[in-house]
């Protein structure tokens, strides 16, 4: 269940730092469409400060703590394709691992509620899109947090 739990966590948060550095590429490339890419997924889990906090942070601050995640992101996505597997760092356990399955079952319910608000043609999906709230405060601090952590970590030696 842990690695399972680190997967999705960990893939909503690389994909939409991946999307945010996609929409930053092309919107300095001039591309009329970059906006495209940093629409909601982008703006909620790509960024650890989470966006009612951020509004309130300088830009040169916002700035830097993105690229400094996104560095975060990319060296695990590269660890992790070095590896060949999906197995979540020794920082990864305990209270990180609570949070992120509240998270991951945050962002399940948001979907199921969109699904179902657009299904049953009830209502604007708001409500449903509000379960979304502790996914958006969590998951990408979290992650942020293990990937700090397990800087600090030393390689297991094989047995």
């Amino acid at each position: 269940m842990l690695r399972k739990i680190y997967a999705i966590g960990f893939g909503i948060v690389a994909v939409s730092v991946l999307l945010r550095l996609l929409a930053t590429a092309l919107s300095w490339m001039g591309a009329p469409f970059a906006f495209f890419f940093n629409l909601v997924l982008p703006d909620m889990f790509s960024h650890p400060v989470p966006l009612m906090v951020r509004a309130f942070l300088p830009f040169i601050v916002n700035s830097v703590i993105f690229w400094a995640f996104a560095a975060l992101v990319l060296r695990r996505l590269w660890l992790l394709g070095k590896q060949g597997s999906l197995s979540p760092p020794l920082a990864f356990s305990r209270v990180p691992y609570v949070l992120t399955y509240i998270a991951v079952i945050s962002v399940a319910l948001m979907v199921l509620g969109l699904v179902a608000a657009v299904a049953l043609k009830a209502g604007s999906g708001v409500p449903a899109a509000m379960l979304g709230i502790p996914a958006a405060v969590l998951l990408s601090p979290v992650m942020a947090w293990v990937e700090i952590r397990s800087l600090t970590f030393k390689r297991l030696a094989p047995s």
